[in-house]
């Protein structure tokens, strides 16, 4: 009988050794699995933090296309407006040009007054 207690008693030992090793291997594995799980978190943490910066730097592009769009917009309308404004200048003026130079073929025999009166309106062209 004595044996059989020693057996019983190794026995008991060896499962309370075999738990502590349990014990023990699954505390190590659940830190494996925190620290891995705690690296992913970090990963996707800076995968965001990234994406975030990617999606700024972006829209700021974006605004800076719109802002030279808009400015690229009014210098078209204000030399639209410059053009018509030229051209409504200019379109009378050549008139009087014209008609100065006609005036001055038409009128060799007129008056010396009148002749010096049309040279300089075609002068000022």
């Amino acid at each position: 009988m004595a044996s059989l207690k020693g057996i019983r008693s190794v026995a008991w030992v060896s499962v309370g050794l075999v738990t502590v090793i349990v014990f023990i291997m699954s505390i190590l594995f659940e830190r494996g699995r925190r620290k891995s799980a705690s690296r992913q978190w970090r990963s996707l943490k800076e995968h965001s933090e990234h994406l975030e910066e990617m999606v700024e730097e972006r829209t700021r592009e974006l605004k800076d296309a719109q802002e030279q769009l808009v400015r690229s917009e009014k210098l078209a309308v204000i030399g639209q407006l410059a053009s018509g404004v030229c051209h409504e200048l200019r379109n009378p003026l050549g008139v009087i040009g014209n008609s100065a130079y006609y005036l001055n073929t038409k009128l060799k025999d007129a008056d010396e007054k009148v002749i010096k009166h049309v040279n300089k309106r075609e002068l000022k062209r």
